[in-house]
């Protein structure tokens, strides 16, 4: 066993899924390195708000970022590597994998160190608008000729990150030619389907159904301000997200044409609320999925091509209402009963001034809630729960505050809880019956919300997303 682990730290021995690990392990180190040297270089541009903690804090996000950048560059290495074809078991094909690593990666080192120098110049990593930004410029050889100059000793830590990667890439071994196919091919097989689940985690941000793709405004999660996100965030991962995407999904919401006092309702109780309340007789709709809710409702920011969390301009410095408001010494909070992180709210949250963000981790922590069994299955909390849940965290809030809930039971697959499949049946719309228990819900959010000190003083706001 002794010398069965010390040869996989030589020449000797090395099992494909073993070799293609290890050589990721050290992908990630540059990754690191790489971080570390822009935030040297650009240190003066956050040491006022630094401190150990938060720093620590954006490096773990930074893993998360480096993974998925890591992953989608690497998918193709990794499934030559582990092909299941007997044939590559030739020393020039491992040759080929070699230089595809070593490329690829340098790529990312160049990248990263010329964005070191370019953050002075935009305070954000750079996304793929680089590409229109300086399409029609005929002066780059000079400019890149002059920053090389200056910043001298960025190559030469680029030239050492690129050696490194040479020197200590290790292939798997070649396979004897005489080992029966089969075998080989089921090895290899079962090599490449371990690391699948690895590769699609990796680049999504993470498995679950709920978790969206990871983009650049996630990295708002980890940072206080605007500019650091860039420490948490990498190029490579900042050009591959940044690339436009125009494709629409319609998920459902609870839409104004669903409220009786204005078409055919689904929805008696907040029909009740419309005859005591502020209503507006005409509403326009500016963000056509849940992902826009947050930049539309609360910020302003309406859905131009594409949702505002995919776009470069989600990296500015942003507010909403509970940044304005917490300047006024509002205690704010933004709940959403989704895994956290999920569409991308907590970090949208963060960046405009919420200083409390309630996700399905702090649902679970509540001992009055029951915990995952509360969980629908595929996107959140179910509404009536996650309500009762608001208000009892609200009890514990001081005034004045600001507290914002986004429902999520009128989503696809346009379910109910198993206990309330007879009361809320089939009935035109799939959506319908789940319009009529998130109704429900918010009469018991209401009712319970009625028995709190803080009643009386609060205006409620609905809003259909």
């Amino acid at each position: 066993m002794g010398k069965r682990v010390k040869s996989l730290f030589t020449n000797g021995y090395i099992a494909p899924g073993v070799a293609v690990a290890r050589d990721l392990v050290l992908a990630f180190a540059v990754y690191f390195v790489c971080r570390v040297v822009f935030l040297l270089e650009n240190f003066g541009s956050f040491s006022a708000n630094l401190t150990l903690p938060h720093l620590c804090e954006m490096l773990k996000g930074g893993f998360m970022f480096d993974t998925s950048a890591i992953m989608y560059t690497h998918a193709l290495w990794i499934v030559m590597v582990l092909l299941p074809l007997h044939i590559k078991e030739r020393p020039l094909y491992h040759s080929i994998c070699k230089w595809l690593f070593v490329a690829v990666n340098a790529l990312a080192v160049v990248m990263n160190l010329c964005d070191s120098v370019y953050f002075q110049y935009t305070s954000r990593r750079t996304t793929s608008t680089v590409f229109s930004e300086f399409a029609h410029e005929n002066n780059l050889g000079g400019v890149l000729g002059t920053e090389l100059v200056n910043h001298w000793y960025l190559l030469l830590i680029g030239i050492a990150l690129i050696y490194a990667l040479w020197r200590l890439y290790r292939e798997p071994c070649l396979l004897k030619k005489s080992l029966v196919w089969w075998r080989y091919s089921l090895t290899m097989l079962l090599w490449l389907i371990a690391f699948v689940p690895a590769v699609v985690g990796g680049m999504r941000g993470g498995l679950a159904h709920s978790v969206r793709p990871i983009t650049v405004s996630n990295a708002n999660e980890y940072v206080d301000h605007p500019n650091e996100a860039a420490i948490v965030l990498n190029t490579p991962f900042s050009l591959l997200r940044t690339i436009g995407k125009n494709v629409f999904e319609y998920v459902g919401s609870l839409n104004r044409e669903f409220i009786g006092a204005n078409y055919k309702g689904y929805t008696p109780f907040i029909d009740s609320l419309l005859t005591r309340s502020l209503t507006f007789q005409y509403s326009f709709a500016n963000g056509r999925k849940s992902i826009d809710a947050m930049p539309s409702i609360l910020s302003g920011i309406p859905m131009m091509v594409e949702p505002f969390f995919l776009t470069p301009a989600s990296m500015n410095r942003l507010t909403g209402l509970a940044g304005l408001l917490g300047e006024k010494g509002y205690q704010t909070a933004m709940f959403h009963g989704a895994d956290n992180g999920s569409m991308g709210f907590a970090a949208f949250a963060r960046a405009t001034g919420y200083q409390r963000y309630f996700g399905r981790t702090e649902y679970n922590a509540d001992p009055e809630g029951n915990g995952d069994a509360d969980f629908d299955g595929m996107w959140a909390v179910w509404d009536e729960p996650y309500l009762q849940h608001m208000v009892r965290c609200v009890n514990t809030f001081r005034q004045p505050f600001l507290a914002t809930v986004f429902t999520a039971s009128s989503h696809h697959p346009f379910k109910v809880p198993e206990q309330y499949a007879a009361t809320f049946p089939e009935e035109g719309e799939p959506i319908h019956k789940c319009v009529r228990y998130t109704d429900m819900a918010l009469r018991k959010f209401f009712e319970a919300a009625q028995k709190q000190p803080w009643y009386r003083n609060t205006i409620f706001v609905l809003v259909a997303d």
